[in-house]
């Protein structure tokens, strides 16, 4: 919970990304007929720093699975609404049509992407593979926190620096 302080302190990005979230949660209880606003939302908050910056998440399926817990209350994931949303942009075409219609077209489009031929088959793993990649991960994600915490050092100084 956010205490009276802590409101004052709040950025002005900050009180913009909480107002859209707030905004979400109000269209998430007028149902399906919102879906689409909230979903453009979702969609701006995705790609916003300030918004990754208070969840403190920057990897973008980390940041897709928040996502996708505020659209639980439909079938779809965050990404896969975010996919219906860049191939169908226009909210009177959600309606008219509606969101499984949608949906349905662009899972047939991806499905067509690629001919059978052309796909590769998937690869089977050793489990010491599977190890060595976790290892490789954990080690690049301990890397990128560096490099974070290095920006937010460098973005601090350039601020205490005047104009």
């Amino acid at each position: 919970m956010v205490t009276k302080s802590q409101k004052t302190k709040q950025s002005p990005e900050l009180k913009r990304v909480l107002t859209l979230l707030s905004e979400a949660n109000n269209l998430k209880a007028r149902g399906a007929d919102a879906l689409f606003d909230r979903v453009k939302i979702y969609i701006a908050l995705f790609t916003d720093m300030t918004y990754r910056e208070h969840i403190n998440r920057f990897d973008d399926f980390e940041v897709a699975d928040i996502l996708s817990r505020e659209v639980d209350d439909t079938p779809w994931t965050f990404l896969e609404l975010k996919a219906i949303y860049d191939r169908y942009p226009m909210k009177e075409v959600w309606i008219e049509r509606g969101t499984r219609s949608l949906a349905n077209d662009v899972q047939a489009a991806h499905d067509m992407a690629k001919p059978k031929g052309e796909r590769k088959p998937r690869k089977t793993a050793t489990l010491a593979e599977v190890e060595e990649l976790k290892k490789e991960v954990k080690r690049l994600k301990a890397e990128n926190r560096k490099l974070r915490k290095e920006n937010a050092e460098l973005k601090q100084q350039c601020e205490m620096v005047p104009a």
